[in-house]
């Protein structure tokens, strides 16, 4: 079973910077889920969330945004 990690949106604070990651499992029982988390400045902050624009509405509410 592995677990690749892949960042799919950076985002912008005012003093910080999100990434928004995609975690996707390929074990033999999982079927290729992937579930999504938010790194503020390399640190986890919020997730495991199923879809995308949890994630992305997390982060937005947070105060980033995808303008530097």
């Amino acid at each position: 079973m592995s677990r690749v990690s892949t960042i799919v949106e950076v985002l912008y604070g005012r003093s910080s910077k999100y990434e928004i990651v995609r975690i996707t499992d390929d074990g033999i029982f999982s079927f290729g889920s992937a579930d999504f988390y938010v790194m503020r400045d390399g640190r986890q902050v919020a997730g495991r969330y199923s879809n995308l624009g949890d994630a992305l509405d997390w982060a937005e509410r947070q105060g980033a945004s995808t303008r530097r």
